[in-house]
């Protein structure tokens, strides 16, 4: 659920009815809870309330992945937004956010979609980044991101390769060896040379 606080909205405490209908409106439930609502810090016009559809991929060595950012222009008039990736110069090879800007309406959101791509040799493990939001060369906002640096699939697949070339060595090795027997086995089960009597 996302709620929008008014910019105007006076410090406090208050108190949040929830009323939720289901089963064809034939039930409700309604919850209450207190919210502090701090005062607005810095420009109201830029407060954004940030999410992306996954905090987390999975991203093979040499492969990437795009993280969706949505928010939310909560000012009172339209702003031009650009986005940069942040934090990734150390395991990425390349890192972009597209569109290069976005202009959202006043109470309107808005998405980038920022791509990371791991290098080759990238060590494997958890990889954190940011994306930060810029409206003109003021940063307004920013998510933490992370890149979870798997194995590249092509060492999986050398790696089985080699297993499989192992083991028709072995094989090739054990039918030789079986074979051999065999010949000798035939070998002294042979009738004996007839001898000549004098």
């Amino acid at each position: 659920m996302f709620l929008r606080i008014p910019k105007d909205t006076k410090e406090g405490s208050y108190e949040l009815v929830t009323t939720v209908t289901y089963d064809n409106g034939r039930r409700t439930s309604v919850s209450k809870q207190m919210v502090h609502v701090d005062g607005a810090s810095g420009s109201a016009e830029d407060l954004l309330n940030l999410r992306a559809d996954s905090t987390l991929k999975a991203v093979e060595q040499g492969k990437g992945a795009a993280y969706t950012v949505m928010f939310a222009n909560t000012g009172s008039k339209s702003q031009t937004y650009t986005a940069q990736v942040v934090g990734t110069e150390s395991w990425a090879s390349s890192a972009r956010v597209d569109p290069a800007s976005v202009t959202v309406a006043a109470g309107e959101t808005g998405e980038f979609v920022a791509f990371v791509q791991a290098s080759d040799n990238a060590e494997v493990g958890r990889k954190a980044f940011a994306v930060r939001i810029m409206s003109g060369d003021e940063a307004v906002g920013e998510i933490k991101l992370a890149a979870d640096v798997t194995k590249s699939g092509y060492d999986s697949v050398q790696t089985a390769l080699l297993v499989g070339f192992i083991a028709l060595i072995v094989i090739l090795v054990v039918l030789g060896l079986i074979i051999a027997f065999q010949r000798v086995r035939k070998g002294d089960d042979g009738t004996e040379e007839p001898q000549t009597y004098y």
